[in-house]
């Protein structure tokens, strides 16, 4: 087999052609659940609590593992055994050899079924890529990634559409912007608009009923800043400064924002695509949308214009840093700076 897709995944159930093993990992928890139990409804058909089997993966030792694979089903086609974070990182040599046995004389009668939810797995390292190539070989590999945001907006808008409210592409771009893009949290927070709205479902709507999480709060003011947006960014900052965001954290999370465009810009006036500069500057797997976003504002402003902020941001970390008392003060005249700045006004960062 090989790394397959959500959609070859549907395929092999709707067939009934399950493969014999599965190693299932990636950022996003709600499709892998989703996966995890799609393969197992389909897998054991009789009897589940006999010939379905969850073991948790900081526990287990390979010859637990062994022995729950090559148990019998009874009354089933075959059995289900799933663990959950079994981390390869840290096992022998001898341990991880027994493991690729295994996937390599898996029974026809089980299908074996590993889940990262909490442990991050990094294929870089060659503890992973050996386990991943190994499992690729006899089986089924999955990497569930964060949905690009036009697939979730098809997916907030059918949500939408099954309850009979109107949710238009703005609006649920911008639920996307509020909560985040975890699918799971995004089909509840749908569900609970739906349900007050009725009809259709406003920009408002989602500031009044849907609660913003603290990284996408964080998030969304350096793309008001971007956008120009002085009302919304001040608002913004109120609200993270209510909840009792740092502001020195939030003048880094702003200072982060100008700092991947800036890596863009340059990489892209170079001829490199955006994506290339990941691996130099470490940005992970589940951070490559900030890449994508990046280069989309660097299309916009010079590299003097993103200098001259990067003064306005020095000035106010060394501000935070000092004897400053005022420091809500600070931090809007910081955000005016900036913004007055990107609309190409002569404005200079010793003002703060």
């Amino acid at each position: 087999m090989a790394e397959i897709s959500g959609d070859e995944l549907l395929q092999q159930i709707k067939a009934k052609s399950l493969s014999s093993l599965y190693f299932i990992y990636g950022e996003d928890n709600f499709l892998k659940q989703k996966y995890v139990k799609s393969i197992s409804d389909t897998a054991v058909t009789e009897l589940p609590e006999m010939n379905y089997r969850k073991l948790d993966g900081k526990e287990a030792s390979v010859q637990q593992i062994s022995d729950e694979v090559y148990q019998f089903p009874l009354m089933s086609e075959k059995r289900c055994v799933l663990i959950d974070d079994f981390d390869v990182s840290v096992k022998e040599k001898e341990e991880i050899d027994s493991l690729k046995e295994i996937f390599k004389d898996l029974p026809e009668t089980c299908v074996l079924v590993f889940v990262y939810n909490a442990l991050e797995v990094d294929y870089k390292k060659s503890a992973w890529s050996a386990i991943i190539k190994t499992a690729s070989k006899y089986g089924s590999v999955i990497n569930c990634k964060f949905k690009t945001d036009a697939d979730l907006i098809k997916y907030i808008r059918v949500w939408g559409e099954k309850k009979k409210t109107a949710i238009d592409s703005n609006v649920a771009r911008y639920l996307i912007e509020t909560v985040g893009k975890d699918l799971k949290k995004l089909e509840a927070e749908v569900d609970k608009l739906c349900a007050f709205c009725k009809d259709y479902v406003t920009k408002a709507d989602i500031d009044r009923i849907c609660a913003k999480t603290p990284e996408a709060t964080q998030y969304m003011l350096p793309k008001s800043i971007l956008s120009q947006n002085v009302s919304g960014s001040l608002n913004i900052l109120s609200d993270l400064l209510d909840k009792n965001f740092k502001p020195i954290v939030i003048v880094n999370a702003v200072a982060d924002s100008f700092i991947d465009i800036y890596r863009v810009k340059t990489a892209v006036e170079k001829g490199l695509k955006p994506r290339d500069i990941a691996e130099t500057f470490n940005y992970s797997e589940k951070r490559l949308f900030v890449l994508d976003n990046a280069a989309k504002y660097s299309k916009k402003f010079s590299v003097s214009t993103l200098e001259k902020c990067f003064d306005i941001l020095n000035e106010a970390d060394s501000g935070l840093k000092g004897y400053e008392k005022n420091e809500r003060m600070l931090l809007e005249k910081t955000i005016i700076l900036l913004i007055e700045t990107l609309r190409g006004h002569n404005i200079k960062a010793k003002q703060v």
